[in-house]
């Protein structure tokens, strides 16, 4: 995937961070860390 793929998915986990628990976006965030 391209930076700016994984740029607009990480944009959307924040708008919808509040409608999951905080360790699951933390891990989202670190996956998509990790990737770049």
């Amino acid at each position: 995937m391209s930076i700016e793929k994984w740029k607009n998915v990480f944009l959307s986990s924040l708008k919808i961070e509040r409608n999951y628990s905080s360790e699951t976006v933390r891990a989202y965030k670190r996956d998509i860390e990790d990737f770049i």
